[in-house]
């Protein structure tokens, strides 16, 4: 079975909160970070995206993500770690880091 993409906007910002670390920041700056999280959500892969909602918005771990998706937890942990170093990546050439 394969998740249903919901809201994207509301998700990046689930993401966004999930994967950024506890620094002091004004909510202009988190908009903007949110913005960001959600037009890179938009263009990557549906694999990607469907990795980073399961385990940032619906809070599953690699265990469940692989129980849902019916592949090897190995195979959803490398999933994972790929999705998000994508994201990191592409978050850092707009001169976002995490």
């Amino acid at each position: 079975k394969r998740a249903v993409v919901r809201d994207v906007s509301i998700e990046s910002a689930a993401i966004y909160r999930s994967i950024s670390r506890d620094r002091p920041s004004r909510q202009l700056e988190r908009q903007e970070m949110q913005e960001q999280v959600q037009e890179l959500l938009e263009t990557m892969s549906e694999t990607d995206r469907e990795m980073l909602l399961l385990r940032h918005v619906e809070g599953l771990t690699n265990a469940e993500v692989a129980s849902l998706l019916e592949i090897d937890v190995k195979a959803a942990s490398k999933r994972y770690g790929r999705a998000l170093r994508r994201l990191s990546v592409e978050l850092a050439k707009r001169g976002v880091t995490l």
